[in-house]
């Protein structure tokens, strides 16, 4: 029971049983029956309204428990909030750092795709020069050997239409005047042009050249020479 409670009908018994010694001291004996009966009726009008204020303040107490519950759901709710009120401004945050980020590799993408694209377009246009490089090397390479084989045909028509003669050696660029000893050595005497003094005679030797001409070996009746990849023989005067 309420602490309010109790001190209210500890006052009424209080009051009752004061009533009660005045009935029974003052009065006689019918009033104080009758007085006796009345203040019963009256006590357990009291009870019973004490019983309700009871039961109402039972009531209060149970509202103030459910309002302190309420209060406390109330606090835990706004710490949610809060702690909610957070998490938004971090999911904020993050949303802004991702658009950020989206927008940099927009912007990283399309700086890439251009320059692959650049790039694809210059390596089509080397593929394409050196196709075109290739087909003119090939055309070349066709004209060229039907220029080859047209040149071949011509000499071959050429070579089986003209008569048929033996070429004739070739002639060294000077004259030989005839051969000389010296230590135990031959040597051609030839010359250049027309002789008007010894100074214009020079000594030729075996292994030794003039000009494109080097005497091989001095005969009896002929000087072989080698001119041009070929072995020529000179006779001797």
């Amino acid at each position: 029971m309420p602490l309010s409670v109790k001190v209210v009908v500890g006052g009424v018994v209080l009051v009752g049983g004061f009533l009660i010694l005045v009935a029974l001291t003052g009065w006689g004996d019918n009033r104080g029956e009758d007085e006796l009966k009345n203040l019963s009726r009256d006590l357990a009008g009291t009870r019973a309204d004490l019983l309700l204020v009871e039961e109402r303040l039972a009531e209060v107490e149970g509202y103030g428990n459910r309002l302190q519950r309420l209060d406390e759901g109330d606090k835990l709710v706004r710490e949610n909030l809060e702690n909610l009120n957070g998490f938004v401004d971090r999911l904020d945050t993050l949303e802004q750092r991702i658009t950020l980020f989206s927008s940099q590799m927009e912007v990283r993408m399309s700086a890439f795709s251009e320059r692959l694209d650049n790039e694809l377009e210059e390596a089509e246009a080397a593929v394409d020069a050196a196709e075109q490089q290739a087909q003119l090397a090939r055309d070349e390479a066709r004209r060229a050997a039907s220029a080859q084989a047209e040149a071949e045909r011509l000499a071959a028509r050429s070579t089986s239409q003209a008569p048929t003669r033996s070429a004739s050696p070739p002639r060294p660029p000077f004259s030989i005047s005839g051969v000389e000893y010296r230590g135990g050595r031959k040597f051609l005497s030839i010359a250049v042009g027309p002789v008007s003094s010894l100074s214009e005679v020079k000594m030729l030797g075996e292994r030794e050249t003039e000009g494109e001409w080097q005497l091989v070996s001095i005969g009896s009746a002929s000087a072989e020479f080698y001119h041009r990849g070929r072995s020529v023989s000179v006779p001797l005067p």
